[in-house]
């Protein structure tokens, strides 16, 4: 008896836990059911809103759509709307994480393919580059470059070159690592929480930091004085010879010359008219007329006038030859 009622027990309880099993799969199925029931309806008003060319209601009505059931052809949908606002960083986003939501086999890959690089041209021509953060498990903080810019899955646009990445979760070790964006190429950065505390540096990821390189200096100049040329020596002057070195009497100009010259002329004169004077004074000594006398001696004194003063120009010249006989003497080599 006992053993039977054991035997019922253990019945009883398997028939349990095999109902509520069931019940737990009736209300797996019933709340996917629902979920999907909601997303046809939020995925039919973005059809209309897109149809409408209300692409910003189309794309709230596609992300809620999303949300109960993540479909990817809801994030072409999606990112198709941006395209069609003209949304750049938030079209090439949704077709990235179509991508990445693709099977590696999928043949949309090539044609998606073709759109991100388009994407990736217009936004390089505005001096950026998209960069997009995952992280496991999600939700992670983000920062670039010191600066948050939200929680993982993030994107963001940033101009190409060397930037620095932190992501952050409780309980969860920091990941620290530096990362390079191209221009016209946008990047993926998957990062992995492990749990602890603490900080993992992870290593460089994408464009390489250019390193310049620096041309040698160029070697100091050595200025080296030129010798002093020295200076020829003045030649010097061979002793002028007695024959060679002028006389005195041709170093005196002709103006002395003409001064000397005429004091003597005049001096002969004086001397002259000096004699006649006296032949006069002769003459009137020894004449009995009186006449005649008179005349004598009147003759006699304007000779002796004349003389006098002759003798007088003859000595004043003769003084000025000497004075310039000085000058040209002291005043020639």
């Amino acid at each position: 008896m006992i053993s039977r009622i054991r035997t019922l027990q253990k019945s009883s309880w398997g028939l349990l836990f095999a109902g509520l099993l069931a019940f737990s799969f009736s209300g797996a199925a019933h709340a996917g059911e629902d979920a999907k029931a909601r997303a046809k309806i939020h995925f039919s008003a973005g059809k209309t809103f897109y149809r409408e060319a209300r692409y910003q209601d189309a794309i709230r009505e596609f992300q809620d759509a999303y949300a109960y059931d993540p479909n990817p052809k809801l994030l072409f949908n999606i990112a198709q709307a941006y395209e069609k606002m003209g949304d750049i960083s938030g079209a090439l986003r949704t077709y990235r994480d179509y991508v990445r939501a693709l099977p590696k086999s999928a043949a949309e890959r090539t044609e998606i393919g073709i759109a991100v690089k388009n994407l990736e041209v217009a936004l390089a021509a505005k001096g950026l580059s998209q960069v997009a953060i995952y992280s496991t498990p999600n939700g992670a903080r983000v920062e670039i470059d010191d600066k948050s810019v939200g929680a993982t899955p993030a994107a963001q646009e940033l101009p190409p070159g060397q930037h620095t990445l932190r992501v952050t979760m409780k309980g969860r070790k920091t990941v620290e690592r530096t990362f390079g964006l191209s221009s016209g190429r946008s990047l993926d950065i998957d990062i992995h929480l492990e749990s602890g505390s603490g900080t993992v540096q992870a290593p460089h990821i994408g464009e390489a930091p250019v390193l310049v390189q620096l041309p040698d200096p160029p070697p100091p100049k050595v200025v080296v004085a030129p010798e002093p040329i020295p200076a020829e020596p003045a030649p010097i002057p061979a002793p002028e010879s007695a024959a060679a070195r002028p006389g005195r009497l041709a170093r005196i100009r002709w103006p002395t010359w003409t001064c000397l010259g005429v004091a003597a002329a005049l001096a002969g004169t004086g001397a002259g008219l000096q004699m006649s004077k006296q032949t006069y004074e002769h003459q009137a000594d020894s004449t009995d007329i009186q006449v005649d006398y008179a005349n004598d001696l009147n003759q006699a004194q304007t000779l002796a006038t004349a003389s006098r003063i002759t003798f007088g120009a003859s000595a004043g010249l003769g003084a000025l030859g000497l004075v310039l006989v000085g000058f040209d003497l002291a005043g020639s080599p």
